[in-house]
């Protein structure tokens, strides 16, 4: 009887033992494991999105030990640039980056109130970055993608505020804008036909000869540091600063369900952290780039128009106002954009009164 015991006791151990060296090997296993995603962001190739995409699957990849691959395309290499959210709900993509602008047409105004560009007087980028991560922007992201299969974990490339316009006359008033032929689009085209501009709306890639050929007055497009690469002070004398009507252009990160489920849980902490690590190394090198771009334009000779403050505060009343129209249409709208109003202005409660204006750097 005792020997059966021992021998019961030592078959026991046995499979105590297999068990344990089974569980060690497959989290060995798993260790090691090497997982790739497909993503593409919206933007061309040749543009800071695309530097930024390649750093972040550069440093996903050194990070992860290169258990993590992200196989990185730009604009319309896999889908064209405004199916990426269709693609990611269809498993085409596993990752993709779209401004919320571009899902106007899926989700409605909300998608304003996600970083999209041409929101006028909206959330600057550390604001919306803000509001994001350490707010509820995220989770109402997710709320509004819920239908398209997939996960949004944070926020790509948010870009600084634009130039206002590049024209051939000072536009820094709203009586200047009247019957000028503006090219642009969204929530600020709205606003301009209000304003009594006549709105044409033309590719990026087609502004420079409409411009030319006088099919526009005047137009906007991106920050400083694009614009200027794209070479419009050579067939425009003044660019109009701030760019009230587009403070913010951000695009959202989204995973497909199916992708993120199949990644262990380091590996999406990882994701998460270098997707956080993105944001802002993306607004550092769009301002960055726009710093030069602004260098770029005050050596070439071209004139600066500032907008008024009071055409600024009359874009701002306008804007307020369509916001106002939606959230009376929407509930949803309305729950996002006061919750974003409520941040942003303690928010700012700090930024406008505790911040410096005056430096040391700007002492002559």
């Amino acid at each position: 009887m005792r020997r059966k015991k021992i021998f019961v006791l030592l078959l026991a151990v046995a499979f105590i033992c297999t068990m344990f060296f089974a569980v060690s090997a497959n989290n060995v296993m798993a260790a090691g494991k090497q997982y790739k995603l497909k993503m593409q962001i919206s933007a061309p190739a040749g543009t800071p999105y695309w530097d930024c995409a390649l750093d972040f699957a550069n440093s996903v990849k050194a990070s992860s030990g290169g258990r993590l691959i992200i196989d990185a395309k730009p604009g319309g290499a896999i889908v064209p640039s405004h199916e990426v959210t269709e693609a990611v709900r269809d498993g085409v993509l596993d990752i993709a980056n779209p401004n919320s602008a571009m899902d106007l047409g899926r989700i409605g105004p909300k998608a304003l109130l996600l970083g999209s560009s041409g929101f006028p007087a909206g959330p600057s980028p550390l604001e919306y970055l803000a509001w994001a991560y350490l707010g509820e922007g995220l989770k109402f992201a997710n709320e509004l993608y819920k239908d398209y299969n997939c996960v949004i974990i944070g926020v790509a490339t948010p870009a600084p505020a634009e130039l206002f316009c590049h024209s051939n006359k000072s536009l820094s008033t709203k009586e200047d804008l009247k019957g000028i032929k503006f090219r642009t689009m969204g929530l600020w085209a709205e606003i301009l036909k209000d304003f009594g501009a006549s709105v044409i709306t033309v590719s990026g890639g087609e502004i420079y000869p409409a411009m030319e050929r006088k099919v526009i007055d005047a137009f906007e497009y991106c920050g400083p540091g694009v614009d200027f690469k794209m070479g419009f002070h050579e067939i425009t004398n003044y660019i109009g600063v701030p760019g009230i009507h587009s403070p913010l252009s951000s695009n959202l990160v989204l995973v497909n369900k199916r992708a993120w489920n199949k990644l262990p849980e380091d590996l999406k902490a990882l994701l998460k952290r270098e997707v956080k690590a993105s944001s802002l190394m993306g607004y550092l090198t769009f301002a960055l780039g726009d710093a030069v771009g602004m260098e770029g334009y005050k050596k070439y000779g071209t004139k600066i128009s500032p907008v008024s403050d009071e055409l600024q505060k009359q874009v701002a009343q306008a804007s307020a106002k369509l916001c106002e129209k939606y959230a009376a249409q929407d509930p949803m709208f309305k729950k996002i954009y006061e919750n974003q109003k409520a941040f942003i202005k303690k928010w700012r409660g700090r930024s406008k009164v505790v911040q410096p204006t005056i430096s040391l750097f700007e002492m002559e």
